[in-house]
């Protein structure tokens, strides 16, 4: 798996690129489940964001921030946490 780190434009082009020149075909790396999840915490992440927290995914859906003591996994509360 390839990550690009320079935004979705750099992606797409990446991926154009790949796909003239080497033909390989560059398609999501979550499964349908993952991206409505990812979708549905995007609120979160940017919440975090705008709050100077510094967010990154983990593992795809997860979300972490930076906070004084290091990076911090977010609860998400889903199982009475």
């Amino acid at each position: 798996m390839v990550q690009c780190k320079h935004g979705l434009a750099a992606a797409a082009r990446a991926a154009a690129f790949l796909r003239q020149q080497v033909g390989v075909v560059v398609g999501p790396c979550l499964t349908a489940l993952g991206c409505a999840l990812r979708k549905e915490r995007q609120t979160v992440f940017n919440s975090l964001l705008q709050q100077g927290l510094k967010p990154r995914w983990r593992k795809g859906v997860e979300i972490e921030f930076f906070s004084a003591g290091g990076w911090i996994q977010h609860d998400f509360e889903y199982f009475g946490g």
